[in-house]
């Protein structure tokens, strides 16, 4: 696997960290304390699948953050540590009552019958708003900045696009020095999600102006009126029939005054609403019950992060009138008690001025990106990574050192990978090259492990300490430093001081930046992709057996290969990469647990016994990694182009092996492993290109077909006595995998 203006620090396109931590390894506290995981997955997420569906897509992104997000945070505690706003502006702001509301646009946004119509009424009023609230900031400090944060919208009609998905935005805010006609995911500072609400047929908020001014309203009143009800620019008839299938049940504007203890937004207007009790107040008891579109949140705060090197995302939920504010980054989610802007005006304007005076740092970037001053280049026509290219492509970034000290700089060529889901490791890796060598193409890797877990760096080192025949076949680290939550200054440290998480597991930042090696698919042949298949398994036996440390998270991103010589024909090495979930290993080799709760893996390579649901797996083992092995190996068979180079996406036959349903996941690989027909039917299908494979894919078949049986005649049947579960009967071995392909194992 695998940034905006070279300026001065204080630029506002300067994206730079005060201070950052590089490790610099103690050998012998590295042995002694290390903690690792016991098991893949518990549950799964948005980053284990292949293909990104809206549907399947729902499910996975509840599952990131459930038992992550942390409700009913203080509003002026978010603006503070989220958006840096001083308590002395949030007096200055919230004690003020002469707020305007542009009556005519808030009655628009009122009467607006479904969500389009009301983005551009909304978006008015924000603006209105936002330039009150730092006119009446300069009476506190005269000598405030130009606001650099726009509003945009398209009355929901651009999509906003990325490698996995196609959204379209509600409303976000970017940089007015930056965006051109349409922002990209990478551009976003904040992200708005406006709902419908309760809307009541025949029903609407009258806005009644005061006496003494034309444009302030007094008071948002309810009435019937013949008249009243959507405006008179009819929607389409596809649109009006949407409507009808969306209809929320009728129900009172008054309705709307939810108790200020609610935190979770309430469901799509679409979907069936509960009561928690017989007053009609709407129940929001845990993130999971959120239905219909109640993801796109969130979803938008994914996009957002895995567009760029993004430390957090923040954003704000609109349900019509309530309003509440959301933080996202890789260890938590927190909101903030909700508000109603029509009744608390002042609260929607201390929330938009601390939008409009956000600079990159308080709106989530990282500050060791900084991109160009000159346009970035056009999206490559013919890349062969076009699908995982990004906006970053063109910018540098700046690494640091534990000592605050200056690391390399680098420029980003290429994005080869970015992380799908919220909370997780975050996984984003560049090609990149160092400005004093920009011939000379690198890798860098920036993540977010568990503090409870050792540094992918650190496993490599001890690898590289303890299998020196196997160097070879290692990555080669060049640099690498890690930064806590409190050094990068995350908002999450401050907010979590005043509202306690005790589930949440803390995340640090790690940057690597190592050699660059090749995607299997690019290796040239089905030779050359035979040998870096047994070298992988070779350097993966050793890494057990001789350096005590289990793998754990095989996947088709990292089997690579790096070529002997600078010539395109040298003889090809296989290099086994990303070792951030490997596992220690006891000298009985049993895996040493952990505490941690949350883990990922890559769920079309994964064995069958870690594919389970609403309950813990067994430990991970050995022969766990062996089946995945033999899952690269199919896939490769039906998705490489070795002669062209090429991936091709997935398609069926194999694409329920990547379903975020995890039992009919399972169900489908039982099935296959079992079932001779099964067998035969799905290697009928591989294409031309991957059918000199089949030799060996039948001969490890045989091996787990034999595999499942041994416990008995049946393979549900309990084992028999003194039966070794850890090789599934002697069966699921390193020797008999290598005879299986018909190679002989080195020394």
């Amino acid at each position: 696997m695998s940034c905006h203006s070279t300026s001065s620090p204080s630029s506002s396109s300067s994206r730079r960290i005060s201070s950052a931590t590089d490790y610099t390894s103690s050998s012998n506290q590295y042995y002694s304390d290390m903690s690792t995981a016991s098991s893949t997955p518990v549950k799964r997420g948005v980053t284990g699948m292949e293909t990104f569906k809206q549907e399947t897509a729902k499910t996975a992104i509840r599952s990131d953050v459930t038992g992550k997000c942390l409700r009913n945070v203080s509003l002026r505690s978010f603006v503070t540590h989220v958006w840096g706003v001083d308590s002395a502006v949030v007096q200055h702001i919230t004690s003020r009552k002469d707020w305007e509301l542009l009556p005519a646009e808030l009655q628009s946004y009122s009467d607006a019958t479904y969500e389009p119509k009301m983005y551009a009424p909304f978006a008015k009023v924000a603006e209105s708003i936002t330039a009150q609230a730092r006119k009446a900031v300069r009476e506190l400090q005269p000598n405030q900045s130009e606001s650099r944060v726009v509003f945009w919208h398209s009355d929901g009609t651009k999509i906003l696009e990325s490698p996995v998905s196609k959204l379209k935005p509600d409303i976000c805010t970017a940089d007015k020095e930056v965006i051109q006609e349409t922002p990209t995911w990478a551009e976003v500072f904040h992200i708005f999600e406006l709902k419908r609400g309760y809307y009541a047929k025949g029903e609407r908020l009258q806005v009644a102006v005061s006496p003494s001014t034309s444009s302030a309203p007094a008071s948002l009143e309810k009435s019937k009126s013949p008249a009243a009800g959507p405006s008179s620019e009819k929607p389409s008839l596809k649109k009006r029939k949407t409507q009808r299938k969306r209809s929320a049940p009728v129900t009172p504007i008054a309705s709307l005054e939810v108790p200020s203890h609610v935190a979770v937004p309430a469901t799509s207007s679409g979907s069936k609403r509960k009561r928690s009790d017989s007053s009609g107040t709407r129940s929001h008891r845990h993130f999971a019950t959120m239905t219909g579109s109640g993801h796109q949140i969130v979803h938008y705060a994914l996009k957002c992060l895995n567009a760029s090197l993004r430390n957090y995302v923040s954003g704000v939920w609109i349900d019509r009138f309530q309003v509440s504010l959301w933080y996202f980054d890789r260890a938590c989610v927190i909101q903030t008690k909700a508000f109603d802007f029509k009744d608390h005006p002042e609260l929607l304007a201390l929330v938009l001025y601390a939008i409009s005076a956000c600079n990159d740092k308080e709106a989530g970037f990282d500050p060791q990106l900084v991109y160009p001053s000159t346009p970035r280049p056009q999206r490559p026509e013919n890349s062969l990574d076009a699908e995982h290219w990004q906006d970053v492509v063109g910018a540098n970034i700046n690494l640091l050192s534990s000592d605050g000290s200056p690391g390399p700089s680098l420029h980003v060529q290429e994005t080869l990978y970015a992380y799908r889901g919220i909370v997780g490791r975050g996984t984003m890796v560049y090609r990149v090259a160092r400005l004093s060598d920009p011939a000379r193409s690198l890798a860098l890797k920036i993540s977010w492990p568990l503090v409870s877990r050792k540094l992918e760096a650190e496993t490599i080192e001890r690898l590289r300490a303890r299998l020196p025949n196997w160097r070879d076949h290692l990555p080669e680290v060049l640099f690498s430093a890690k930064r806590t939550a409190e050094e990068l200054g995350l908002p999450r440290v401050g907010l979590l001081e005043a509202h306690p998480f005790k589930d949440l597991e803390d995340r640090w930042q790690h940057a690597l930046v190592m050699k660059l090696y090749g995607k299997l698919w690019k290796v040239g042949s089905v030779e050359a992709f035979q040998d870096v298949f047994v070298d992988c398994l070779e350097c993966h036996y050793h890494a057990y057996t001789d350096a005590k440390v289990l793998h754990r998270d095989l996947s088709e991103n990292n089997l690579m290969f790096k070529r002997t010589d600078d010539t395109s024909d040298g003889k090809v090495k296989g290099i086994l990469n990303d070792w951030d979930m490997a596992s220690d290993v006891e000298a009985n080799d049993e895996i040493l647990p952990s505490t941690a709760t949350h883990r990922t893996g890559t769920i079309p390579f994964m064995a069958i016994d870690l594919l389970v649901v609403n309950k813990r797996p067994p430990p991970h083992l050995y022969r766990h990694d062996l089946e995945s092995f033999f899952y690269i190996l199919v896939w490769a068979a039906f998705y490489y182009d070795f002669d062209k180079k090429e991936r091709r996406s997935t398609q069926p036959p194999l694409e329920r092996w990547n379903n975020v349903d995890l039992e009919a996941c399972a169900d489908r690989k039982k099935g296959f492993l079992t079932d001779p027909d099964a067998r035969n039917e799905l290697f009928a299908l591989v294409p031309p290109e991957g059918q000199s494979l089949l030799p060996w894919m039948n001969s490890v078949w045989l091996l787990f077909w034999k595999a499942r049986y041994s416990r008995g005649t049946h393979v549900l049947m309990t084992p028999e006595a003194g039966w070794d579960d850890k090789t599934s009967g002697g069966v699921l071995t390193f020797e008999n995998f290598m005879e299986a392909l018909g190679r002989k194992p080195r020394l």
